[in-house]
């Protein structure tokens, strides 16, 4: 017969021990709630489970918000590779059948088009007339 720590998930049965020493704790101290007053009625052991489950929700719900930012970073990566290795295999392509001296060429030409773009709309920014 297999254990419970076996039937379940690794998230929730390391919380096992930790719901086991919660149960003891709140049996060992409620003899000492049942003298507290809270609001003119006494604090009772329902209390004490739903602040366990708010913090257990609370645990639960952060691992899953780091299990979710952990995978979008790594689709975001994924992406920039993906991305990166297209660039490089088209431009290969692209100045393997071009030749080398015609894609340099290209690209300087490039270069010097987004240049004179850019020196415009720094011009435009500062309040002259670049265009």
């Amino acid at each position: 017969m297999a254990a419970a720590d076996d039937l379940l998930p690794p998230p929730l049965a390391q919380l096992l021990p930790l719901l086991h020493t919660l149960q003891q704790y709140t049996t060992h101290i409620t003899p000492y709630i049942a003298l507290t007053q809270r609001a003119g009625t006494y604090l009772k052991t329902a209390d004490l489970t739903t602040i366990a489950a708010l913090l257990l929700i609370f645990y639960l719900s952060t691992m899953l918000l780091g299990m979710a930012t952990r995978w979008v970073l790594g689709v975001v990566r994924m992406f920039i590779r993906l991305v990166v290795v297209m660039v490089v295999v088209i431009g290969g392509l692209w100045c393997w059948q071009v030749g080398v001296e015609v894609a340099v060429q290209r690209v300087m030409m490039l270069g010097a088009e987004v240049r004179g773009r850019v020196e415009g709309w720094e011009k435009m920014w500062a309040g002259g007339r670049g265009w």
